[in-house]
């Protein structure tokens, strides 16, 4: 039990005879009388008030939350007792979480109920928990608030972003997928597989016409492949400490997981098997290839709960797994960040490894304020040296990518913020382009 302001208020009256009292000591009885009866108002409050078992308050919040996205939590509030009660509710959150909305005050009537709505952003993936509700419970006369503690542990799953993949499927739906900057194009000719006979165009090759078609017709006609869908698409995440630098609010980790997200799904609707390979200084996780919805469900829990350590990248190691497990020839997209060539010499040694077999893409995210840094006019001497140190970073990094291009890698170095998108407008490039 908690004394109210009103009730503090309504003593501090009572400091009016004490002082007089050094005047006229008879005032000091009337003080110590006043001030009894305001802690026998207080305490009758209490009793006679509401009750902890009147009051319950229930949360509601989606099992799956979307990492960066702002997402509701509705608390249900609930007064079984007869009296009007003002509430004061705060929730417990996930240690580094902030939300808006809460504490929230709502005022709930007799045997009534109420609803509130509070937002908070998840800031990084995995499982986390909510902890108790607390309420502060205050009604007429209002001389005491009685705080009650209720049980509302829960788990919740923060995933990444999928409202990429969502909006992807819209636009595909609608064929509009270039209002999302991905531009798919299909290369008539091109394919291995057989898909129709039709009349001949001046852009088709002389190879492709079929003569006896023609020669049914009485016109030329030409046959039309399209694309092997049935292909490997590997995708290996770097978990590394390179990865655990921030863009923004979130981990170039939590960019590398979306876009490889966004990948597997197009992949998968493009008909190809993927697979999965988390790497650090060990290989943490491993799905072999697989297509279907179940199996990208498998790919989302596969990636949502892992984390950048601060460790070396076992190069060797995930490419050998790759090496090892994938025997048929396969596109194996690596996601990674590149900083100078000491760092990444071990990546361009081992990456030979691949090349003979599988065709490897390595994608990489650009530091945004090292290239901010090295535009940026210089006023002072220490901008001078940062602008140089952040041009030999620079220059350094185009070496490494240099280096992974003539041993045969397709390089895709992006924004964070394009990241997703340039992944798989390369894909569909690569596909239709039949390098794999």
């Amino acid at each position: 039990m908690l004394p109210s302001r009103r009730l503090l208020a309504v003593a501090s009256l009572g400091l009016i005879p004490a002082v007089l009292a050094v005047w006229a000591p008879g005032l000091f009885a009337v003080a110590l009388a006043y001030l009894a009866g305001c802690c026998a108002l207080m305490a009758a409050n209490y009793l006679f008030g509401v009750r902890a078992e009147d009051v319950s308050v229930t949360r509601s919040a989606a099992p799956r939350l979307s990492l960066g996205e702002a997402e509701p939590v509705e608390l249900h509030v609930r007064n079984d007792s007869r009296l009007a009660l003002r509430m004061l509710i705060t929730d417990t959150l996930p240690a580094g979480w902030e939300a808006e909305g809460v504490p929230a005050q709502v005022m709930v009537p007799p045997r009534g109920e109420a609803r509130l709505t509070y937002t908070l952003t998840p800031p990084a993936r995995g499982r986390f928990f909510f902890g108790d509700l607390f309420v502060r419970v205050e009604h007429a006369p209002g001389l005491a608030v009685r705080q009650v503690r209720i049980p509302a542990r829960q788990e919740i799953r923060v995933y990444p972003d999928l409202r990429e993949v969502s909006r992807y499927e819209v636009m595909a739906r609608r064929s509009r997928l270039e209002d999302l900057g991905i531009h798919r194009s299909r290369l008539a000719g091109r394919g291995t597989e057989f898909e129709r006979i039709r009349e001949y165009t001046p852009d088709d090759e002389y190879r492709n016409i079929d003569w006896k078609a023609t020669a049914r017709r009485h016109r030329p006609m030409t046959r039309v492949y399209e694309v092997e869908r049935s292909q490997n698409v590997f995708i290996v995440v770097d978990a590394g400490r390179m990865m655990a630098g921030r863009v923004g609010k979130l981990s170039k980790l939590d960019y590398a997981v979306n876009a490889a997200l966004m990948l597997a799904h197009v992949a998968m609707k493009s008909g190809d098997r993927v697979g999965m390979l988390v790497v650090s200084d060990d290989v943490d996780a491993y799905l072999p290839l697989g297509k279907g919805q179940a199996h990208f469900k498998q790919c989302t829990e596969l990636l949502f709960g892992i984390e950048a350590r601060l460790c070396h990248v076992d190069y060797r190691g995930a490419l050998e797994q790759i090496a090892t497990r994938c025997k048929r020839r396969s596109l194996v997209v690596f996601f990674t960040d590149l900083v100078d060539e000491d760092t990444s010499a071990e990546l361009v040694t081992y990456m030979r490894l691949l090349r003979p077999v599988h065709l490897p893409l390595c994608v990489t995210l650009q530091d945004e304020q090292i290239v901010a840094a090295s535009a940026r006019p210089c006023e002072t001497a220490q901008q001078m040296y940062e602008r140089t140190v952040a041009i030999d970073l620079l220059s350094e990094r185009r070496r490494v990518l240099d280096s992974l291009h003539k041993l045969g890698a397709v390089v895709l170095d992006s924004t964070a913020a394009a990241l997703s998108v340039d992944v798989v407008n390369r894909y569909l490039e690569l596909k239709y382009r039949q390098v794999l």
